[in-house]
């Protein structure tokens, strides 16, 4: 059941009629990281969310071309080590199938 306190009358509608016909998921449960690999995804994590909040400001905004700079913004998040936080996160999905 949700929380409509502060929802206007056809929000609540909605979400009322909306639950009756549907089901919500339950979420996968967290990847079993290590402490040390936390730290590592932090390393990484804060600096590359900074920079495509930044590029994706600037594409919304007009201040860059999504078309003529897509490279250009996909190579900044390689250098801020996207593919390295990808396979570290394959890596821990792929131990926790097998425990």
């Amino acid at each position: 059941e949700q929380d409509t306190d502060a929802f206007i009358p056809e929000l609540i509608d909605y979400f009322d009629r909306a639950s009756e016909y549907r089901t919500t998921a339950k979420p996968e449960p967290a990847l079993p990281s290590t402490e040390d690999e936390n730290e590592q995804i932090n390393l990484w994590k804060t600096p590359l969310v900074d920079n495509v909040n930044s590029w994706y400001l600037n594409f919304i905004t007009g201040k860059a071309d999504i078309d003529a700079q897509w490279e250009e913004y996909v190579k900044s998040c390689e250098t801020l080590n996207s593919v390295k936080l990808t396979e570290l996160f394959n890596e821990i999905y792929k131990r926790s199938l097998s425990e």
